[in-house]
């Protein structure tokens, strides 16, 4: 344990705040607000392992501390856990949650892998990042787990397929403004305040 430990916990957040704005009561949506978390904290093992950051929350990161193989197992072990936490929801809604979530996880890795390839393109030229491309990929690396957190929250709740149609979209966009701010933190943020390494994304 250390000061500063803990997280933001907006997932799980976006999932409680959809089931109450579908009418339903927050416990409706507990196991979706625990699934997308437990993925969320699978998703920042393995990123710090392949960015090879050694810092979180101003403590030394997983992979840093116990190992590479561990960290990774780990990531594993809590994907598992949301899988299985997502299967035993109570109620009718959950085969449908849990598409949700496997949908994100898809999308999320395709928003990782190109976030990883665009290291390997040039600063400038026809061959440069566009602005249309790094959408996609903030969209599909954070924006893909917020919607669903929202989904999941309002399909648990028991919500019509516009509503929760309506509220992923709400979280999609939200994420992809969420990943803009990360990126600009991480060359101008401090790290005193964000827990972040800065400047590793610009080095890479």
């Amino acid at each position: 344990p250390g000061p500063r430990a803990e997280g933001k916990g907006l997932r799980p957040t976006l999932a409680i705040l959809a089931a109450e704005a579908a009418g339903a009561p927050a416990d409706a949506a507990i196991p979706g607000a625990v699934a997308v978390e437990l993925v969320h904290v699978f998703s920042l093992l393995h990123d710090d392992i392949m960015d090879g950051d050694e810092k979180r929350r101003q403590r030394d990161t997983a992979w840093r501390t116990y190992g590479t193989g561990p960290a990774v197992l780990a990531g594993d072990a809590l994907f598992a856990l949301a899988v299985e936490t997502l299967s035993t929801a109570p109620g009718a809604h959950g085969a449908t949650a849990l598409r949700h979530l496997s949908r994100a996880l898809r999308e999320l890795i395709h928003g990782q892998s190109d976030d990883l390839l665009f290291e390997t393109r040039p600063w400038t030229g026809p061959r440069a990042v566009s602005l249309t491309e790094y959408r996609r990929m903030a969209e599909h690396k954070t924006g893909s787990l917020l919607g669903c957190a929202t989904a999941v929250g309002a399909t648990l709740a028991g919500a019509p397929t516009r509503t929760v149609t309506a509220l992923e979209r709400f979280g999609r966009h939200l994420g992809v403004a969420f990943q803009a701010v990360d990126d600009l933190l991480g060359i101008w943020g401090d790290p005193a305040t964000t827990g972040k390494p800065v400047h590793s994304d610009l080095r890479h």
